[in-house]
């Protein structure tokens, strides 16, 4: 019965998975697709071209995530030395103790995090499209970008380590 139960949270998942992915935005400005039949299409090219483990090994979205924790901890680090305080100390009577408030922390990190990731989601996106030409049109990926197609055929071979 566990097995079972298993099972099913498996077979979910990659279901999910296969409808969701990230991979399909590419299908869905090319061919005005639907977004889960492209995340579908997509996943099926992936199976099909044993494209998959490089996907799975891919760090571009961790280093991107990476740099955007980075640099939003920088400027958080760099804008305290500029802020006014939210508030006073209304038990201090000369009122100029400056408090330390939550807002001071986030909204400098938020906004930082926010712009890198609005700058670096181009990046990330355009590898994630040379994944799927590559699966779906090898041919004409090695025509336009013959060094990212060696590339990623010497990674795609089953005995690379």
């Amino acid at each position: 019965k566990i097995e079972r139960m298993g099972s099913g949270a498996r077979t979910y998942m990659r279901r999910f998975v296969r409808n969701h992915s990230d991979l399909a935005l590419g299908h869905v400005a090319a061919y005005c697709k639907n977004y889960r039949k492209a995340a579908r299409d997509v996943m099926d090219l992936v199976d099909m071209s044993g494209v998959e483990h490089i996907i799975h090994d891919d760090i571009t979205s961790l280093m991107c995530r990476s740099t955007c924790v980075v640099v939003a901890s920088c400027v958080t680090i760099l804008s305290l030395p500029y802020h006014r305080p939210l508030y006073y100390d209304v038990d201090d009577p000369e009122n100029d103790v400056r408090s330390s408030s939550w807002e001071q922390w986030l909204i400098p990190y938020a906004i930082g995090y926010i712009i890198m990731v609005t700058v670096l989601e181009p990046l990330r996106a355009t590898v994630k499209a040379m994944y799927v030409c590559f699966a779906q049109h090898p041919q004409l990926l090695a025509k336009a970008f013959p060094t990212i197609h060696h590339r990623l055929c010497r990674l795609s071979e089953p005995d690379f380590v």
